[in-house]
């Protein structure tokens, strides 16, 4: 039943990987350790269906992400190779052609040892991306632009800040002015996946705006979209100037911090946001200090309650007065983790 191994391979995925390529060790090793490896090897070489072969190689790169022990345990499995998904790049079905460069985009991600190993084999024409990128469909331009930026190097006709540029432009553009449902959150989710990645990109995106963009997506009504924005913003605040981008706006809007606290401040785990924008915050609380003028978004009339992740914790509640605003009056979203302050 292909549908069946389609959607465990899908959750696989999920269960190794959560969104903005935040790997999950223990999950990783306990697909290894039960002979998981071996059987999604046997479908991405052998599985009649390409879906099928992209899917299993995709699940293998989430098992090996950024954890060096499970993919020592790929790469040692007799029958792998990289070569394959460049062989699957040559699919004439489009959405073949575009999950095997995911997966080999995957494998690459914060992993210079693979990349220089396939460098030595392969290299990727910026035609093959440029195809996906001039499409109509903004699902390919997402997929395709952040695969632009993490195979940069494997690009020999345009320098990797070229590529990078590009990638995250486009990024950008779709976050900006898409109309397709489901494209912000799935821009929002590569952003996210870069926000961590070496090599300057992280300090790219915030030159391009990025802060901005990811804080009006807490306006959304859609939970998922919010937890993607709060976990690409907390990778963000780790540069410097994305902390003083992110505290400015969020004197401007307290409630963007409440919602960074709850995504990025999970039990017994390492906070992922900035621990200096932590302590600036508190010191603005502690200092009182004026809020800033608001940028008009609805979400300051919101506080957190809870969410899907941590359904016990509450959010700190805003110690400031809401003040009035003269921006034109949205209809207001209540999803279960928001509820309209009185």
């Amino acid at each position: 039943n292909e549908t069946l191994v389609l959607s465990v391979l899908k959750t696989l995925q999920l269960l190794a990987c959560a969104p903005g390529y935040v790997s999950n060790r223990r999950n990783q090793e306990t697909i290894a350790k039960y002979d998981g490896v071996t059987i999604m090897i046997a479908l991405m070489f052998h599985a009649k269906s390409e879906i099928v072969q992209v899917e299993a190689a995709q699940a293998l790169a989430c098992v090996g992400l950024i954890n060096p022990r499970c993919a020592s345990i790929i790469e040692n499995t007799l029958e792998f190779s990289y070569d394959h998904l460049f062989s699957l790049r040559e699919s004439k079905n489009p959405m073949v052609q575009l999950k095997a460069t995911n997966a080999l985009a995957t494998f690459v991600y914060n992993n210079p040892r693979v990349q220089l190993h396939i460098g030595q084999h392969h290299q990727l024409p910026f035609d093959y991306f440029q195809s996906f990128l001039q499409s109509n469909d903004d699902h390919m331009r997402c997929a395709a632009a952040f695969q632009l930026v993490v195979l940069s190097g494997l690009i020999r006709e345009r320098t990797q800040s070229d590529n990078t540029a590009i990638g995250c432009g486009i990024l950008i553009d779709i976050l900006r002015n898409t109309q397709t449902e489901g494209a912000k959150p799935e821009a929002a989710e590569c952003i996210a996946r870069l926000a961590h990645l070496k090599s300057g990109v992280p300090q790219a995106l915030i030159s391009v705006n990025a802060i901005d963009y990811l804080c009006d997506l807490f306006s959304s009504s859609h939970d998922t979209t919010i937890g993607i924005a709060s976990v690409a913003l907390g990778f963000l605040s780790n540069v410097p100037e994305g902390q003083r981008k992110l505290l400015h706006r969020c004197r401007g809007e307290p409630d963007i911090m409440a919602f960074l606290k709850v995504y990025n401040c999970l039990p017994d785990k390492q906070p992922r946001i900035s621990k200096h924008l932590l302590e600036d915050w508190n010191r603005y609380n502690v200092l009182k200090l004026p809020k800033l003028r608001s940028r008009g978004s609805n979400i300051r009339y919101f506080k957190v309650l809870s969410n899907n992740i941590e359904r016990l914790r509450a959010a700190p509640p805003s110690t400031l007065d809401v003040q009035p605003t003269t921006s034109t009056a949205i209809k207001f979203y209540l999803p279960p983790i928001r509820q309209k302050i009185k």
